[in-house]
């Protein structure tokens, strides 16, 4: 009996709490379903462009258009192509040009570039409706390959104060000269046997002959060699004669078959120095009192084999002069710095002179005198004119 008793109390318990998990559950779906749910997200906004700020538009001044009153110069063409013309030939052109504008042109000047290029007489003024020419001659000798030459033109034109015309072309070389200069250099005193060998080619499509060689000054010699029948030659140069110090220029003319080059010419140079030399052989100062501390070099170099040492230097006459030995090249060249002070200034009847002392017997002291313009005279001032004075005007 209390068994049975006990099960039924289990049994009522056990619906209890079921009921009341159902309501529970049921209380909880009601009040979920009570409360509304939440409100979509607004949509997310398309992406701007950022756009860079656009720059102030600036007009671009214009040109200024040159007045139609007044002289106007127009050329029928500012360029003149001659083509290919064989080297040593002269090249003649004409520049036509036009006084398109009211009022007479003046032609002030015409200037070639160069003076392998020269003008002919030009018409100095020009009437409105009018036309000129501006002829050229150009001397192609000693030219090769494309060249171009200018001339200026400076006239009262309103539209063109400054033109510049173009002389253009190829210049073609039915022989060639390679080197153009055979060069020599000698201490002079000293023996030598050197020589100098130019190459000389034949463009043309002749086979070319050498007929003969003259020296029309007699420094120098060659003697030929044909290295391509035809085609190529060698020409070995040496002196004809001893030299003496300085410079020598020469030359040597070749003549052949060819009537495009019926004369070539070598050229020649030689130069003969001291075994020992000093550069410059004189000083030049600027206009004294100097305004600042300057200084000046002197160079002494051995051109031989020989060694050379510079042991002192100074300036006789002067003796607030600094001097500075520096060897350049051992054995070789020396330099000597020269700092003349603020204030220095020669007197007339100074006798001023670097002396420069080395351990050659053959150039024991060598001189480089100092040159120093005198102080420029005062300027004499005009006195001033007294100014008349006004008139005063008549009582009428």
């Amino acid at each position: 009996m209390r068994r049975n008793i006990a099960k039924s109390v289990r049994r009522g318990s056990l619906r209890a709490r079921a009921i009341s998990l159902t309501l529970g559950a049921g209380l909880v779906g009601a009040a979920a379903a009570a409360v509304p749910p939440p409100p979509p997200l607004p949509p997310k906004p398309p992406a701007r462009k950022i756009q860079p700020p656009k720059q102030a538009s600036v007009r671009k001044p214009s040109a200024a258009k040159a007045p139609k009153v007044g002289a106007r110069i127009e050329f029928a063409s500012k360029v003149y192509d001659f083509g290919r013309v064989a080297a040593g030939k002269e090249v003649r052109a004409e520049f036509v040009f036009t006084n398109t504008g009211t009022e007479t042109l003046h032609i002030a000047s015409v200037h070639p570039s160069c003076g392998c290029t020269t003008t002919g007489e030009w018409p100095r003024e020009l009437a409105p409706g009018k036309s000129g020419k501006i002829p050229v001659v150009f001397n192609t000798k000693g030219y090769g390959g494309k060249v171009a030459k200018y001339i200026s033109v400076v006239s009262s034109a309103v539209n063109e104060p400054l033109v510049s015309l173009k002389l253009t072309g190829e210049v073609w070389r039915p022989v060639t000269v390679l080197p153009a200069y055979a060069y020599f250099r000698w201490v002079a005193g000293v023996s030598s046997n050197a020589t100098a060998t130019v190459r000389i080619q034949n463009n043309t499509d002749v086979s070319m002959k050498i007929l003969g060689v003259e020296s029309p000054d007699g420094l120098f010699k060659a003697e030929l060699r044909e290295v391509k029948p035809g085609k190529v030659f060698e020409a070995v140069i040496r002196p004809a004669r001893p030299f003496t110090k300085g410079s020598h220029y020469g030359a040597l003319r070749l003549k052949t078959n060819l009537k495009e080059a019926p004369e070539v010419e070598l050229r020649a140079y030689a130069s003969v120095v001291d075994r020992v030399a000093v550069v410059p052989t004189r000083l030049l100062l600027s206009r004294g009192p100097l305004p600042r501390t300057i200084r000046r070099y002197v160079s002494v170099r051995a051109n031989d084999k020989r060694p050379i040492r510079v042991v002192k230097a100074e300036v006789s006459g002067a003796p607030n002069v600094r001097t500075t030995i520096q060897e350049v090249v051992k054995g070789r060249m020396y330099r000597v710095a020269l700092d003349f002070p603020k204030g220095f200034e020669l007197k007339t009847g100074d006798q001023v002179a670097v002396k420069i002392r080395t351990d050659r017997k053959e150039a024991a002291e060598l001189t480089v005198p100092v040159i120093q313009p005198s102080a420029a005279p005062p300027r004499l001032l005009k006195p001033p004119v007294a100014s008349k004075p006004a008139r005063k005007p008549s009582k009428p």
